[in-house]
């Protein structure tokens, strides 16, 4: 009785709302019928502006206003709609006084909700886009695969990729993302299927068949690139119209770099990916691959991240440990990648990679932020589109004490937005 009395609560609620939202006057009555349904169905406090719950609906969690908690992994990337943003249609947003919605996942009865309510507002009516999340079909894996760098920032290496006889696989696709980590993406076509295993199966080969990669590298990329390939974090992207608890729970039990990433379909024009879980492996020291450079030649050791830390002084430590500590409270969707010479702030893709430099007692932050949209200061940040460096980003930013710091914090909160 209780589900079957949720279930018909549910209908009454989304019923009213849509009947309310429908009037140009949002007869409060209607509304008022609606918050006291709410309220009974323990959705939490009612938002003072009836019309911001309608824009974002979830099937695995009630609709919270932007001052609670913050949500899981997945549902912080869904209201900011980063994904959607980067497509020529721009994603709907809260309205004015409210700073974006936010939901948990502790609401049970609600499954008659579509995954992600996104609709389409123009000249005053408003259309709901439909969502397709049908198994991965071929043409979405070459789609994926020619724009894989606007995408995922991956550089594209091969498609469907045979391991031979011996392991009898076949890749679906591979690559070497913008901190020259090989990746390996895996595409899930059935619910059932057990695309986890399988790609794990395949990371270990990567790591036996370093020499194959490296020179696979070298055809498509160039002997530069393959002398850069970072062996201490290969990746594994498994993307999926959904993924089961099951996978999601599995990933956090295994230490290896792996990925969860739904996609969504709006239309013809919309694809939305959506990073489910992350799960990262303990920080290592970067292994030795084999690179083009390698035969018949002494290489110069160079000392990393790890190295330089803590030869700093203990003010320019305790900078770091600031500097990380706000990276990762910007949202529970950061990822801390420790690689040889910096260390990686991403999200989907890096928005912050930061190198430290005991001799001189500074830390450089490379941000994705466009240097000819910022007033340059000489000594503070500086414009290195054309310059090379280690990790990702056109503009650097040069930090040596707190208020420094400070200044720096509005340009990451940027590199973090736009990523």
């Amino acid at each position: 009785m209780r589900c079957a009395f949720f279930n018909q609560a549910t209908r009454d609620l989304l019923f009213l709302m849509w009947q309310a939202s429908a009037c140009c006057a949002l007869q409060p009555a209607l509304w008022g019928r609606a918050s006291a349904l709410r309220t009974e169905l323990l959705l939490g406090p009612v938002p003072t502006n009836p019309v911001a719950p309608l824009l974002w609906l979830s099937p695995t969690s009630h609709i919270t206003h932007a001052s609670h908690k913050s949500p899981p992994l997945s549902s912080r990337a869904i209201v900011e709609g980063s994904a959607v943003h980067q497509s020529k249609s721009p994603a709907p947003t809260a309205l004015p006084g409210h700073h974006g919605l936010q939901h948990r996942a502790s609401y049970p009865y609600n499954s008659l909700l579509a995954d992600i309510k996104l609709f389409r507002i123009d000249s005053g009516s408003v259309a709901e886009l439909p969502a397709e999340s049908v198994a991965v079909e071929k043409s979405l894996q070459s789609m994926l695969e020619k724009h894989l760098e606007a995408f995922l920032d991956v550089r594209f290496l091969a498609t469907e990729y045979v391991t031979g006889k011996t392991h009898g696989g076949r890749i679906d696709t591979l690559g070497l993302d913008d901190n020259n980590c090989p990746v390996i993406i895996e595409y899930k076509r059935t619910l059932n299927e057990n695309v986890i295993n399988q790609g794990l199966y395949y990371l270990d080969w990567l790591m036996d068949h370093k020499s194959e990669f490296t020179l696979l590298a070298m055809k498509k990329l160039g002997s530069t690139v393959a002398d850069r390939i970072e062996w201490s974090s290969p990746r594994l992207l498994c993307i999926a119209g959904d993924f089961t608890k099951f996978d999601e729970h599995a990933v956090q039990q295994i230490n290896r770099n792996i990925e969860l990433l739904r996609y969504r379909r709006y239309g013809d024009g919309l694809l939305l990916l959506e990073l489910v879980n992350a799960s990262s492996a303990a920080t290592t020291q970067s292994e030795p691959g084999v690179t083009v450079s390698d035969i018949g030649k002494a290489k110069t050791q160079y000392k990393g991240f790890g190295d330089l830390l803590p030869l700093c002084s203990t003010e320019l430590q305790d900078l770091w440990e600031s500097l990380r500590s706000y990276l990762l409270a910007l949202g529970d969707d950061v990822q801390e990648k420790h690689l040889k010479y910096y260390v990686a702030f991403r999200r989907i893709k890096n928005f912050a990679c930061v190198e430290v430099h005991p001799q001189s007692g500074d830390m450089l932050i490379y941000t994705k932020v466009d240097p000819s949209m910022v007033r340059l200061e000489e000594g503070f940040t500086r414009d290195v589109s054309e310059t090379g460096h280690y990790g990702t980003g056109d503009l650097e930013i040069r930090v040596r004490n707190a208020p420094e710091l400070e200044r720096a914090k509005d340009f990451l909160i940027q590199a973090y937005r736009g990523n």
